[in-house]
């Protein structure tokens, strides 16, 4: 199908894409189109060689893929580990079979876990409980307190934020 020359023909698609063509004559030649400057042929020509040397070097200076075996040990650096994990055994079988002969100083504390809540569990970490308003308060000391403000004194009550 052909437009007439000076026609115009537009299309819009459903999401608002538009395309429009029209019949125009044909464009003049521009003057100087094959004119190329020196320098700018210079700098990329020697780019593209500095670039493929590069490259050539990466390639020629690569270690072959069968000769990367980094993880192995040699034998004498096998030999000498199993030396020394010989002997540590050794000194650690002997701690084990001598006795205490004298006891220390210093009394050795344990690592005991405390003991629960005496009332009801809460649900605060428990990743099962729905969260109802994100917050939690923390109960005071039964003590009263008082600021050292001697102009307003303020007493703290068990639930307060202070």
């Amino acid at each position: 199908m052909q437009l007439p020359a000076g026609a115009k023909a537009r299309i819009i698609l459903d999401n608002g894409l538009t395309f429009q063509v029209s019949s125009v004559h044909a464009g003049r030649k521009v003057a100087g189109h094959i004119a190329l400057a020196a320098a700018p042929l210079a700098f990329m020509g020697l780019s593209g060689l500095v670039h493929g040397g590069l490259m050539a070097a990466m390639f020629f200076f690569m270690p072959g893929l069968g000769n990367t075996d980094e993880n192995d040990m040699s034998g004498n650096q096998d030999y000498m580990l199993k030396l020394v994990m010989r002997a540590e055994a050794d000194r650690q079988q002997e701690e084990k079979e001598q006795p205490e002969t004298r006891p220390s100083r210093t009394p050795t504390k344990r690592k005991v876990a405390p003991a629960p809540a005496p009332r009801a569990k809460g649900s605060m970490g428990n990743p099962n409980v729905t969260a109802t308003n994100k917050r939690y308060a923390v109960k005071a000391r039964q003590t009263t307190r008082t600021r050292t403000s001697p102009s307003r004194p303020r007493s703290v009550t068990p639930w307060s934020s202070v």
